[in-house]
């Protein structure tokens, strides 16, 4: 008799996502997964969060090309809190970085490994007309790097399809890039696909297109 029951819904415990970005002397590709700890996915509860980066980007010593070959790890665990249409995650954790310069580079001061404390704080909130904001930022202890992104959309249009502007900033000790353009996400109940497109600005002035990419799994 029990057979005969329908199966109950499973909702997801975690995620793995994947992607990347470029510009026109840059590109980083990364990966990583996010495990509720206490409950689903979608409900109030501890989690860890688990991402490795790797890349490459070009810059100058004394006027010459050079080159870095980044790579990164976040071990962060956090907390998920719901206030309403509101969603806060925050996390706070270990952060390794090492940047693998091509040629001597006596200015750089982000070449050797090195640790630090990592926070994030994630942020989005449900709006009328199948909207959203969302506004994602952190900063780390290593390099005293910080990233932020600022987004609007809507699916008004198509219920799969979310379109809307974005605004970012990443920067650490080194540089600093601002970013403006827009973003697409195609979303299906277990995941989403997504890319963005728009210009961005160095701390020299100098301007470049970039793309980004990414791949949402829930399980």
């Amino acid at each position: 008799m029990a057979d005969m029951l329908p199966n109950p819904v499973l909702e997801p415990v975690g995620e793995f996502f994947t992607g990347g970005a470029l510009t026109n002397n840059s590109w980083i590709s990364w990966a990583g997964v996010v495990k509720s700890l206490s409950s689903s996915l979608y409900d109030e509860g501890w989690r860890i969060r688990v991402l490795a980066a790797y890349g490459r980007y070009g810059f100058l010593t004394d006027g010459q090309p050079n080159f870095a070959n980044p790579a990164l790890f976040e071990i962060t665990p956090g907390y998920q809190f719901k206030t309403g249409p509101l969603i806060t995650k925050l996390y706070v954790g270990l952060h390794g970085e090492q940047h693998k310069v091509a040629n001597p580079d006596p200015y750089n001061k982000t070449k050797n490994m090195g640790y630090g404390v990592k926070i994030i704080a994630e942020n989005w909130i449900d709006l009328p007309m199948k909207s959203f904001a969302s506004l994602d930022g952190s900063f780390s202890s290593l390099n005293t790097s910080y990233q932020g992104m600022l987004r609007a959309g809507s699916a008004y249009l198509y219920p799969q399809l979310t379109l809307g502007p974005e605004v970012q900033i990443i920067g650490n000790e080194e540089f600093y890039q601002l970013r403006a353009g827009l973003f697409g996400r195609w979303s299906r109940p277990n995941g989403s696909l997504e890319a963005s497109i728009g210009y961005a600005q160095d701390y020299d002035r100098k301007s470049t297109p970039y793309a980004s990419f990414s791949w949402l799994k829930r399980f």
